[in-house]
């Protein structure tokens, strides 16, 4: 049973983060990784905490990338 609370909060993870910041959700990082896992009902592929690791190194891509731009 706690596998399965596992995979929910992944779920919850992402779509809190699709409300929170859209541009985020245009990401080559996260259509690849996240787009999949939104597209399966239970959002059984993954676990809240391998989620929330590649979405920090997601937003950290998209971090260093706007730094680039702004120079």
């Amino acid at each position: 049973m706690e596998h399965r609370k596992q995979h929910d909060k992944g779920c919850r993870i992402l779509r809190d983060v699709i409300l929170q910041e859209p541009s985020l959700s245009q990401q080559p990082c996260f259509q690849l990784f996240y787009k999949p896992i939104m597209q399966q009902a239970s959002c059984a592929t993954d676990s809240g905490t391998r989620v929330a690791v590649q979405l920090r190194l997601c937003k950290q891509q998209q971090y260093e990338l706007l730094k680039k731009q702004s120079v």
